[in-house]
C-alpha cells in the first residue's frame, strides 16, 4: 500500500482497537509520512492521520465559522431575526443569503450572509456596503455581524442602570 512517494515504500504498521473496529497507523521509514486507516476507508488517510488513529470516532468535517455564527443568532441570548434575501450571493452566486438589521447605539446596520460561501455585507443608512468573506482572521464586514450579533443593548449604560453594581 502506497503512503508516500519514496521510492523504498517501507511502512512500519501498528493498530489499536476503537470502539468501532480495528485503526492503523503507518509510518514511512524514510521519510516519516504517517497515514490511518479507519474502518470506514478503504484507503490511508494521509492527512490528520495521527488524528484519524487516535480517534474513537471518524472525523467530522468542520463547521464553517459564518454557519455556527448564524446558528448561534437564532437563539437567546442573541437572537436576530434573519430573513431569507431574494437575490443571488455576488461571491458564489448561490441563492441561500440571509439579510438582517440590528439597531445600534448610534446606527441601523443591515447585514447579508451567505450560507454558502460566508460572504458578508454590512451597510448603514445612506453609507457604501462593507463586505468581504474573510472569517479568519476576520475582515472588517465580518466584524461587524459579530459585533451586531453579540451587542448588548445596554452595555453602554452605566452598571447601575443595567442592573450591575
Amino acid at each position: 500500500m502506497t503512503v508516500c512517494s519514496c521510492s523504498t515504500h517501507t511502512v512500519r504498521w501498528e493498530s489499536r482497537l476503537a470502539r468501532n473496529g480495528d485503526r492503523w497507523l503507518g509510518v514511512c521509514n524514510e521519510c516519516g509520512t504517517m497515514a490511518a486507516l479507519t474502518p470506514n476507508t478503504d484507503k490511508p488517510l494521509i492527512e490528520k492521520a495521527l488524528t484519524a488513529y487516535l480517534a474513537d470516532e471518524d472525523l467530522r468535517p468542520v463547521t464553517p465559522p459564518w454557519l455556527r455564527l448564524f446558528k448561534l443568532s437564532q437563539e437567546e441570548p442573541w437572537p436576530m431575526d434573519w430573513r431569507h434575501y431574494p437575490y443571488e450571493c455576488r461571491q458564489c452566486h448561490a441563492n441561500v443569503v440571509m439579510t438582517a438589521e440590528r439597531r445600534l447605539p448610534a446606527t441601523t446596520r443591515t447585514f447579508l450572509l451567505c450560507l454558502n460561501c460566508g460572504h458578508t455585507s454590512s451597510q448603514e443608512r445612506r453609507r457604501p456596503p462593507i463586505t468581504g468573506s474573510e472569517w479568519a482572521p476576520p475582515c472588517i464586514a465580518v466584524k461587524q455581524l459579530r459585533r451586531a450579533v453579540f451587542f448588548e443593548p445596554f452595555q453602554f449604560l452605566p452598571g447601575f442602570l443595567r442592573g450591575g453594581a
